[in-house]
């Protein structure tokens, strides 16, 4: 990648790593363009990566707003005709710790209604080495949640930004379903196993199996998280 941001470069490099949904990254030319990647998957949805210096702090509302526009800037000289209810933009910086009030700043971008949908992945350099360190290393499948070694190594630096880009990261090729769909019913059953009701056991399948076809993507990539590493981190 040309006159690329070094700290997207090294994202974007990471990403290319693991199995993606068909498509094709732009090629961008200018200087306006070097905070900004451009993928776009086979069926025309559109997807902004957008690396932002802007130092967050407390009181974010205006840094916000600021990266927000610079976004829609981006996207209006890179692909003008985009379509915002097909157009998706991963707002990426690396921070020096993830503190609490972070959280609200990624609140106020991901809940912000307007334009596109918005996804905000923070990193620190530790975590990003890590993932330069670890994930070449790492038995590839085609599916990324198949990967025995991430939902092993769940505590370790490199696994916890990977989880983090597999939900943030829309390209990245998920089996959301069957594998929430795998995690819940073998729940159910060590949990009635020994009892004799029967009915009890199909009536809660009959329920997992309407869940599963109910619950967006994003709904089961956070609870798929949260079974992986628990109810109590925060990414």
């Amino acid at each position: 990648m040309i006159n690329v941001n070094k700290e997207l470069e090294r994202i974007i490099d990471n990403v290319n790593k693991l199995p993606l949904l068909e498509g094709n990254w732009w090629d961008l030319e200018g200087s306006e363009t070097n905070s900004f990647a451009f993928y776009k998957i086979a069926d025309g949805r559109n997807y902004l990566f957008y690396y932002f210096d802007e130092l967050v702090e407390e009181s974010s509302a205006q840094v916000a707003e600021k990266i927000l526009s610079a976004a829609e800037l981006g996207l209006e000289i890179i692909h003008p005709s985009y379509i915002a209810q097909d157009t998706y933009v991963v707002f990426l910086s690396k921070v020096e710790t993830h503190v609490d009030y972070l959280k609200k700043f990624i609140i106020r971008i991901e809940e912000n209604e307007y334009m596109f949908k918005k996804y905000v992945c923070l990193f620190t350099e530790a975590e990003i080495k890590a993932v330069e360190e670890k994930l070449p290393l790492m038995k590839k499948k085609n599916e990324f949640w198949g990967n025995e070694s991430l939902a092993s190594l769940n505590s370790e630096l490199h696994s916890q930004l990977l989880l983090r880009l597999a939900i943030k990261v829309p390209i990245i090729k998920l089996n959301f379903a069957e594998i929430q769909f795998d995690s819940i019913q073998n729940r159910v059953i060590r949990n009635i196993v020994g009892r004799e009701n029967q009915d009890k056991l199909t009536k809660l399948n009959g329920n997992l199996i309407s869940w599963c076809g109910k619950t967006s993507p994003e709904e089961i990539a956070n609870n798929l998280f949260k079974e992986i590493v628990g109810d109590d981190y925060e990414f």
